[in-house]
């Protein structure tokens, strides 16, 4: 179990553009952090891949984790360190909103292992972020930024949002250079996209708002691109931007393949070969579940089981590989893939990306099989032609 992360499902309110589970009941969030604690305690002896169970990374994300206390955090560590230990522990994440980073809580963070912040800026266009309903402004992002380095936080992520109803080229040059003046380890670049069901979704369908054209966002994520490369970034994933040395290891392992466990309401766990199971997103379950302990009454209509479980075939697992590696800029190394999925799976995945590679879509060379980053934007249309299916 290389990874561990905790979902923290609580946000003061909802952005207009989010669809991951969150919820504004702030007056749950002491019932949560029992269950969580209790969580962590149930499944240390299940904890998913036993050739591999020293504790490397942890990431605690949401919803807004900086809407915990201290002392609910400081409990949360304190779980971890002494089920899972940290002495081998690489990477500590947590993610945080501008308006909750405030003096006492920046201070109250230093104490605690955690050795990288990732915070959720967006823009720091204020008529963008009234726009998306964000709960900061410009000048509140920069204070929050401020105050994690002045606590010594020296490994810190920014996210930027892009593709946005009336932002235009020039308003993202103004954001992209902000932050490449702050100069942060680590940035995030994400493409809006229009959620069933969100409020920015019936905004576009209503009319009150505008999509962008493909066109111009993907004129947008050259222009990032090219102005990461040049401030001496490391493009290491489709939305992500590092200066060496500091690629985020927890959402690398993702990516690579290997072995976490997911905590918390709506969490995903994997085994690292043919097992995801996933918890139950009701809140309000998960605490009855975990709360009370195992065997609670049945007439709160709890669960048997918080999770569910997802078994990968054969099939299911070399395409979640192709999937995942060719997200980054390492790609396909073929001697791996040989090694899982055997030479005549190797052969039909070269046979299969011969078309794309005569057309430019992918670069075959030294080994790897590669997305060039100037595809990245469309490399989902790439990837799913290099998909088997079942039978």
């Amino acid at each position: 179990m290389a990874g561990i992360y905790i979902h923290i499902p609580f946000c003061k309110s909802r952005c207009i553009y989010c669809d991951f589970y969150s919820t504004t009941s702030l007056d749950l969030r002491g019932p949560y952090v029992d269950a969580l604690l209790r969580e962590l305690e149930t499944r240390k002896l299940s904890a998913l891949n036993a050739s591999d169970s020293v504790l490397r990374t942890v990431y605690i994300g949401g919803g807004t984790p900086s809407v915990l206390n201290i002392c609910n955090l400081d409990s949360i560590c304190g779980q971890i360190s002494e089920l899972y230990g940290l002495e081998n522990l690489q990477e500590f994440t947590i993610e945080a909103n501008p308006d909750s980073v405030t003096d006492s809580f920046v201070q109250g963070l230093a104490q605690l292992p955690v050795n990288r912040v990732s915070m959720g800026v967006q823009s720091f266009n204020d008529s963008i972020l009234r726009f998306m309903k964000r709960r900061h402004d410009s000048a509140g992002a920069l204070r929050a930024y401020d105050r994690l380095r002045a606590a010594g936080f020296e490994n810190l992520s920014l996210d930027l949002m892009f593709g946005i109803p009336g932002q235009t080229i020039g308003m993202l040059v103004g954001d992209l250079d902000r932050m490449l003046e702050l100069e942060p380890e680590h940035i995030s670049v994400y493409s809006l996209s229009y959620e069933p069901g969100t409020c920015l979704e019936k905004l576009i369908s209503t009319g009150q708002a505008s999509a962008l054209s493909d066109e111009l966002c993907q004129s947008m994520y050259r222009t990032i691109c090219n102005r990461m490369a040049l401030a001496g970034y490391n493009h290491y994933e489709i939305s992500n931007f590092a200066r060496p040395g500091h690629e985020s290891v927890h959402n690398s392992n993702y990516w690579n393949g290997t072995p976490y466990l997911g905590i918390g309401a709506g969490a995903h766990s994997y085994n690292g070969y043919d097992i995801r199971s996933f918890n139950n997103s009701n809140l309000k379950q998960y605490i009855a579940y975990y709360g009370t302990g195992l065997g609670c009454d049945k007439k709160d209509n709890v669960p048997d089981s918080p999770c569910q479980y997802e078994i990968l075939d054969a099939v299911d697992r070399r395409n979640e590989y192709v999937m995942l590696a060719l997200r980054t800029s390492a790609g396909i190394e073929l001697v791996d893939f040989e090694n899982r999925f055997g030479k005549e799976s190797t052969a039909q995945l070269l046979d299969m990306a011969e078309p794309q590679i005569k057309d430019g879509n992918l670069v075959l060379a030294d080994g790897k099989l590669s997305v060039p980053q100037e595809k990245f934007f469309i490399s989902n249309s790439i990837i799913v032609e290099l998909f088997l299916e079942k039978e």
